[in-house]
């Protein structure tokens, strides 16, 4: 009888610490979770990411090729993913959402993107002010879209806000609009734009 005492108190003990340790490591007790959105480098269906300490570069390098994807990630994705890899908003990111199926761009939470990529998607239209809040944004590749001139609206192309001068242009080095259905007339508009 003192066995059987022993194997159900064994039992209850052993039942009572994985109640315990589940409650502990759930993932509502985690941090990450309470941003309530997807970690966008966090799973075979995802973004492939190279952190700066995984490799020679400084910047955080997001290859989200190929996915599918018809909308951009949202703040909370993008905050998700900056405390799961324990990374600052200030890292320095270079973004590719090459071959999805992406028809708008919309506006970016203030982050360090330096290179945004998004060749070969079915992008027609930008959210104004979609790149007002990166600051570092220097390449920007649309080719490969369907961008007409309608679509391609000023606004879209202002940078940040400054209390004295209104929207500053975007600090964009380098733009390809190339391959898309728009005449040489707005693309020149467009530069003319971003410099004044």
């Amino acid at each position: 009888m003192p066995t059987t005492q022993n194997s159900q108190r064994s039992f209850t003990t052993f039942f009572f610490v994985c109640i315990v340790l589940s409650i502990i490591f759930s993932p509502f007790s985690s941090s990450a979770q309470q941003t309530g959105g997807t970690n966008i480098c966090g799973s075979s269906d995802a973004c492939y990411c190279t952190t700066p300490y995984e490799g020679n570069d400084t910047h955080l390098m997001m290859n989200c090729d190929r996915l599918g994807l018809q909308l951009l990630y949202e703040d909370h994705d993008w905050a998700e993913t900056f405390v799961l890899l324990n990374i600052s908003h200030d890292t320095a990111i270079n973004a590719r959402f090459q071959w999805n199926a992406l028809t708008k761009i919309t506006k970016f939470s203030p982050m360090c993107i330096v290179e945004l990529d998004f060749r070969h998607n079915r992008i027609s239209e930008i959210e104004d002010f979609a790149f007002a809040f990166l600051p570092n944004l220097t390449s920007l590749d649309l080719s490969d879209n369907e961008l007409t001139a309608e679509s391609l609206r000023e606004k879209a192309f202002f940078g940040s806000n400054s209390e004295h001068a209104g929207y500053m242009p975007m600090p964009v080095l380098h733009l390809n609009l190339s391959n898309n259905q728009i005449h040489t007339y707005v693309c020149i508009y467009i530069l003319i734009v971003m410099i004044v």
